[in-house]
């Protein structure tokens, strides 16, 4: 193909394969659980020392359960956003959690009044709306026992609309809101509310019974009415069919213990983004001495290993296609980039791909058009781009000699923290191919 009339050059490209790397990507993977009572401060200290720096995410638990008859004080709303701080300059996306219970006694410890849980929303939630971008999901609707919305006073259908709206109100339209069954999330409207609004699912009984502890139908119960909970496997498909682009998650425990197959196909069906790295132990054990599946790239790896490789998003780069965009100016190149989505749920969030020519110490970068964000579970998307290669391929070189190759490479960053994609040889760059003199 020729990109410029002397000299001609042609583009090597790179064997893209796929690795079994693991991937230190933000905004997906296992988390740890991380309370916080707000009438104590925190030991940011000692808290440092505590946190895995392989995690990129943090589950912040906001005990406000001092605030049963009260609202937050100044002080207490400081120490929050202390505690919000904290985390960010650590890079640790949080999934955010406010309780008024964390010992199972919900109907004890919750305000007698409904609207001064609707006051708390709106008091945490003006602190939420500024920092919304380090905010993966906001999990629950404050009530409940340890705020999983079970054993409350305040779960009829009427009220936990009235909560959702109140919250979805106070974080603005950029926080996802999970809610704990599907069967609630069903209470909160129709097919068009789902498809719509930024809802999530956090499920913290996979696998603890056939029902995952209630979040889900008895079996053989079928699909019932709208607002019902339905057998586990039509909840299961309502997942994969409405909540496939949110992130989702919640914890595994060792009730049923079933097999690779069963368990992989579950997470695909729920797009889990994230999972509980600690609770519970004997079925993360489980999970580590269980092979994954035997074939390339993941051969030799445990099912535990496949399983953190897969949660939230996994980008391969699968194609590059290089062509003259005008063959009467060769100084403009189009790039076309497929990238394949391997993981298990979708990005998050905004983010930047773009591409890079380099050679010689001089580089060229182009933005590609397309948005990460959009790219589902299982599916691919080709991004594009031009760039400008007058600097970088002279029409009238100074010497006989052809030159040096013109090396591309691909980057993509979430705000400040880069997105690695899984190509074998991968860093922060992607080497797509190379530019050659002929």
């Amino acid at each position: 193909m020729m990109l410029t009339r002397k000299p001609k050059w042609k583009f090597q490209k790179e064997l893209l394969r796929e690795s079994g790397k693991a991937l230190q990507n933000p905004g997906r993977g296992w988390y740890r659980i991380f309370p916080f009572s707000i009438d104590r401060e925190p030991d940011f200290e000692e808290l440092f020392w505590c946190l895995d720096p392989e995690d990129t995410l943090a589950l912040v638990l906001l005990d406000i359960g001092c605030c049963r008859e009260r609202n937050l004080t100044g002080e207490e709303l400081e120490r929050v956003s202390r505690i919000f701080r904290f985390f960010i300059g650590q890079k640790k996306k949080m999934i955010l959690r406010v309780v008024y219970d964390r010992e199972g006694k919900g109907p004890e410890r919750e305000p007698a009044f409904f609207s001064l849980v609707q006051e708390h929303m709106k008091q945490i939630g003006s602190l939420v709306r500024t920092i919304s971008d380090e905010i993966l999901v906001f999990q629950g609707l404050f009530v409940g026992s340890w705020g999983e919305l079970h054993s409350s006073r305040y779960l009829g259908e009427q009220k936990i609309r009235g909560l959702w709206e109140t919250l979805r109100d106070a974080l603005g339209d950029s926080c996802w809101i999970a809610m704990r069954t599907p069967a609630q999330l069903r209470l909160l409207g129709g097919e068009e509310t789902l498809g719509g609004a930024k809802l999530a699912l956090y499920n913290d009984g996979m696998f603890g019974s056939d029902t995952h502890l209630g979040t889900f139908g008895q079996p053989g119960a079928g699909r019932k009415d709208w607002k019902q909970p339905w057998e586990p496997k039509e909840e299961l498909a309502f997942a994969d069919r409405y909540l496939a682009g949110s992130p989702n998650g919640g914890e595994a425990l060792n009730g049923l213990r079933p097999g690779r197959e069963q368990i992989l196909e579950t997470f695909r069906q729920l797009h889990v983004c994230y999972l509980n790295k600690a609770y519970e132990e004997a079925c993360v054990a489980r999970w580590k001495e269980t092979p994954a599946q035997a074939q390339e790239p993941y051969e030799g790896l445990s099912l535990y290993e496949y399983i953190e490789r897969h949660l939230g998003y996994r980008f391969v780069v699968k194609q590059v296609q290089v062509t003259e965009k005008d063959k009467k100016n060769t100084g403009s190149i189009q790039i076309r980039i497929t990238i394949k989505n391997t993981g298990f749920g979708q990005f998050f969030g905004r983010a930047s791909l773009w591409l890079t020519a380099a050679r010689n110490g001089q580089e060229e970068t182009c933005p590609l058009e397309g948005d990460l964000g959009q790219l589902s579970p299982g599916g691919e998307m080709t991004f594009q781009g031009c760039l400008a290669a007058d600097r970088l391929f002279p029409k009238k070189p100074e010497k006989k000699e052809p030159g040096d190759p013109v090396s591309l490479f691909l980057q993509a960053a979430s705000r400040d923290r880069p997105i690695l994609f899984a190509n074998q040889g991968a860093g922060e760059l992607v080497e797509l191919g190379r530019f050659i003199a002929k």
